[in-house]
């Protein structure tokens, strides 16, 4: 199913945002690869909902998910230190 497709579906149930997940490898979920910051720019430009970035952000990569047009992010080995 396509990003927009899933977006469409998304917001015909109601849905305000989406979690897109993993953007990069995290060790949280090692059996994951990191789908990257050019499918969250994809998924952000193909939906007016907001996106949240999870997967694999920290202190050094987190700017680029909001650059990328990510609303916000989640993490957890950032604010774990």
């Amino acid at each position: 199913m396509s990003l927009i497709k899933i977006y469409k579906r998304g917001k015909d149930e109601g849905l305000d945002y989406v979690f897109f997940s993993p953007i990069f490898a995290t060790p949280t979920h090692p059996e994951a690869k990191g789908i990257g910051l050019d499918m969250l720019t994809k998924a952000c430009k193909s939906t007016q909902m907001k996106v949240f970035a999870l997967g694999g952000i920290n202190e050094n990569n987190y700017q680029k998910c909001l650059d990328a047009g990510a609303s916000g992010v989640a993490a957890i080995s950032m604010f774990k230190k």
